[in-house]
This record gives structure tokens, C-alpha cells and sequence, in this order.
């Protein structure tokens, strides 16, 4: 397992944050943790290409060379790139959750949706949402911060030049993204305190190979819990 000080983004790249049950010492552990009644990762393109499809073993040893032990702060780093992504376009139904009525521009996303259900605990087929986590993502601060990515949104459409416009937007810019990492903190605690007796681990995969591709796009970790944040 390589140890690792950051994560190198790439402009078509993800990062997992992932769930494993015991801390594994071996890609052989990565492979019983991750594919455990699974053949592989199927490629998740092979209308385009010839099918790329990794087996387990080659799949854990991709993981096992990558993986790194989830730090607090790189845990609120990713945190606060998924955040970013959730909030920035003010999505109708988030804009639902916070009980602010939401502008004509704002659409559902369904990525936004699979990923913050992740987050509030709720898997696919579920109707109910992880009750403390609701709470989080129905918070004041979570409020606020909707409101100032929609104040930004909004500045984004003006035409209006000048030093005090610049210097207005560069303020409403900082004063977001300081409360975005806020509340990307929030989130981190509660992640960890949802999973208190679990290990947390970070890896992470680029598509500018097949076998990169596949990685990251296919159903490599569909088995055990985790968080997907694109890099993209």
C-alpha cells in the first residue's frame, strides 16, 4: 500500500472515498473487501469500444498501488469539491430541502441527487434519508451557503465592470468558499461518525487510459460504501 502525502487532481480524474470493514494488509484483503462475489469491473462503454473488462484480481492490485489511509483534512478536502459541485448550480431539489423557493434557472441533476444521497446515507431504492444527515443538509449553514452560491450565480450574469464590481464579486466569492469548506467540515464529521468502527480510505483513478476508464467509471467499488467525487 503506497503512502502518500496529497492527491494530484486531474482534469478527468475522481477520487473514492471508501468504507472498508478492517484495515487491509494485503491486495488479497483489497480483493475479499472490494469484489467479493463480484468477477471484476465490466466496462462500462463497450457499445463504443472493445470492452476493457478488469478482473478482480487486477482491480485490487490497481487499488491496493493507489490506496492511502483518509485523513480528517484530505476527508474535508474532497468534501468540499463534492459540495461545491452539489450546491453550485442551486438545484430545484435541494432548493425543496432548505424550504427556499427555487429560481427558474435551477434544475434537478441526477448526479447531484446519487451523490448527496450517498452522503445523507440513502441507497438506491431507499425513501428515507439518514435523519442526521437531513438535518445537516437542511441546516442554517447549509441555507446560507445556497444562498450565496445563488448570489453568485446571479453576479455571474452581470455585466456590470469596474474595481468595485470585481472587488464586490471577489468578496462574494471568498466569503463562499470560506463557508463551503465550513460546512464541508460538517460533513466530514458526520461521515466519520456514521462510520465511527469502519477504516476510511482514499484512491484514486484517471480515464486517460481504458483500464483508467474503466476504473473509474465502472462498478468498481458497487460493493462496499463510498463517495465519489469528480475531478472533472
Amino acid at each position: 500500500m503506497k503512502i502518500r502525502s496529497g492527491f494530484v487532481s486531474n482534469s478527468s480524474s475522481s477520487s473514492f472515498i471508501l468504507v472498508f470493514p478492517y484495515k487491509p494488509k494485503s491486495v488479497e484483503d483489497i480483493q475479499q473487501i472490494v469484489f467479493p462475489t463480484s468477477d471484476g469491473v465490466q466496462d462500462p462503454y463497450p457499445e463504443i469500444r472493445t470492452p476493457c473488462n478488469i478482473s478482480a484480481a487486477d482491480a485490487a492490485n490497481a487499488i491496493w498501488t493507489d490506496i492511502q489511509k483518509a485523513s480528517k483534512e484530505q476527508l474535508v478536502d474532497e468534501f468540499a469539491i463534492l459540495i461545491h459541485y452539489i450546491f453550485f448550480d442551486c438545484p430545484a431539489w435541494l432548493a425543496r430541502i432548505l424550504e427556499i423557493p427555487p429560481s427558474q434557472e435551477s434544475l434537478d441533476h441526477e448526479d447531484h441527487i446519487r451523490m448527496v444521497n450517498r452522503i445523507l446515507g440513502r441507497r438506491n431504492g431507499q425513501e428515507e434519508y439518514d435523519p442526521d444527515h437531513l438535518i445537516l443538509f437542511s441546516s442554517p449553514l447549509a441555507k446560507k451557503l445556497f444562498l450565496l452560491f445563488r448570489a453568485q450565480q446571479e453576479n455571474r450574469w452581470i455585466a456590470e465592470e469596474g474595481t468595485k464590481a470585481r472587488q464586490r464579486r471577489m468578496d462574494l466569492f471568498t466569503k463562499t468558499s470560506k463557508l463551503n469548506r465550513q460546512f464541508a467540515r460538517k460533513c466530514t464529521e458526520a461521515f466519520v461518525k456514521k462510520h465511527k468502527d469502519k477504516h476510511l480510505y482514499i484512491v484514486s483513478f484517471c480515464d486517460d487510459t481504458p483500464f483508467g476508464c474503466v476504473m473509474e467509471h465502472g462498478n468498481t467499488f458497487e460493493n462496499i460504501p463510498h463517495v465519489r467525487i469528480s475531478h472533472h
